[in-house]
């Protein structure tokens, strides 16, 4: 995950599709990302605060 200059969180940027995890992150203008990714897909993903939700932004994961 990264977090650029415009508080933008980019989201598995480079994660192979078959991997499943589940972490939590904080990143800038307290913010914090909490994500299930299960079998391919985003299973659950929490924002606080909920105002930032629209600055997570999701790359495609790599099919190996």
């Amino acid at each position: 995950p990264g977090d650029d200059e415009n508080g933008t969180i980019v989201l598995f940027p480079a994660w192979p599709c078959e991997w499943n995890v589940h972490f939590k992150l904080w990143g800038s203008r307290n913010t914090s990302v909490e994500i299930l990714y299960e079998n391919g897909s985003l299973a659950e993903m929490k924002v606080e605060p909920a105002s930032r939700a629209s600055a997570i932004v999701f790359n495609d994961c790599v099919k190996m």
